[in-house]
């Protein structure tokens, strides 16, 4: 949960002068629309394009102080889908861990994706996967 939390205080915290800005943020098998799956309703396209089609308490606390956070602040995002038939990591939909992309950018900040796919697209194995390593090497250390 510490992807929900992390975006909760970006969102809930009005941007001030007091107040360091936070430039990177990675998300890994974040439930940031609960545990919703929107996928029978939806493709992935159009999730990224237009947000969930059904939305949590939660993601509707995200969109009404999404105006809080800072557009300086760059974020990737990353689901698991275990297989064709399993659009999740065992645990998070993916279409959870990526519902808040569409409001992001939205909302100005510079916002990337990644879905991991197959045997290291688990839920507790998502951190331990090489691929993501990389992925977020290259996104944090990157200008």
């Amino acid at each position: 949960m510490g992807g929900v939390s992390g975006l909760r205080l970006l969102t809930q915290t009005p941007i001030n002068s007091d107040r360091p800005v936070i430039k990177k943020f990675v998300a890994i098998g974040s439930p940031f629309n609960d545990f919703i799956d929107t996928f029978d309703d939806q493709n992935l396209d159009e999730l990224l394009k237009n947000g969930p089609t059904e939305e949590s308490e939660r993601f509707i606390l995200y969109q009404a102080e999404i105006p809080n956070m800072s557009k300086e602040t760059e974020v990737l995002l990353i689901g698991g889908a275990l297989s064709e038939d399993d659009q999740s990591d065992g645990t998070v939909p993916l279409s959870s861990a990526l519902s808040v992309h569409h409001m992001l950018k939205n909302n100005g900040n510079e916002t990337q994706y990644m879905v991991v796919e197959g045997q290291g697209a688990g839920h507790s194995a998502l951190h331990e996967n090489t691929e993501v390593d990389k992925k977020v090497s290259e996104f944090l250390y990157s200008k």
